[in-house]
């Protein structure tokens, strides 16, 4: 089920306050125009009635999709610096709300579901173009792990930054680049896909190197670039 709920948020352009609509939480199999507006980044997108400007507006949401096995929890990005105990809430409320579901069917989901956690809605688009491709997120993960390191003089004039998976065409995967103290993206780079291939043959190494990708809700390689142990 979506629900949704009042927020009051200012305009980042003119400052007003004002009251919006948005999704506390969005069935994204139910609603298909609302899931497509997440990936074309027009997800809790308000106009200011004062000066018109169009922003998004960044509040707590739940994204669901039973049958693509999707249960994700969106943060504002400017939560992300709390992201161990966000984790931690994340993994109580999935047990509660799944784990501990009174219709056994829900139930049995548990076992099928891989809760996530992501900050700002760029991840969120990610996530939800990962499995449109037919991807493994944690695997995607991995592979950024590897382009940062083999492209470390490339991308030191930006910064430390993070990758935000923004297209797959033929053989190429096209990432954003996005600085940590950013939201835009300020560059993009192509990646081949068979590096996606041969991460994937050498997932087990991969787990046991990253292991947190693949048993906690952040599934994202900046928990270790924020950590300063991405190896």
């Amino acid at each position: 089920m979506s629900r949704l709920r009042v927020v009051r948020a200012a305009c980042p352009a003119c400052g007003q306050q004002e009251e919006h609509v948005l999704f506390a939480s969005l069935n994204g199999a139910r609603l298909p125009a609302a899931a497509a507006d997440v990936l074309a980044g027009r997800f809790q997108l308000a106009d200011c009635a004062g000066c018109g400007a169009e922003f998004h507006v960044e509040a707590e949401a739940l994204y669901v999709d039973m049958p693509r096995r999707l249960w994700i929890v969106h943060l504002p990005l400017a939560e992300r610096a709390r992201w161990a105990e966000h984790e931690r809430r994340v993994t109580e409320l999935f047990a509660k709300e799944i784990g501990a579901h009174p219709d056994p069917q829900v139930a049995e989901l548990h076992a099928e579901l891989t809760p996530r956690l992501v900050f700002g809605q760029r991840r969120l688009a990610e996530a939800l173009r990962v499995v449109e491709l037919g991807l493994d997120a944690r695997l995607l993960e991995c592979l950024k792990a590897v382009t940062l390191r083999d492209n470390v003089a490339t991308l030191l004039e930006f910064g430390p930054v993070e990758l935000v998976l923004a297209s797959a065409e033929g053989g190429v995967l096209r990432f954003e680049l996005i600085p940590l103290a950013a939201s835009a993206p300020v560059a993009a780079l192509d990646v081949p896909r068979s590096l996606l291939a041969s991460v994937t043959e050498r997932g087990s190494e991969f787990q046991d190197r990253y292991a947190e990708l693949f048993s906690h809700p952040w599934i994202d390689v900046t928990r270790y670039l924020l950590a300063g142990s991405l190896t």
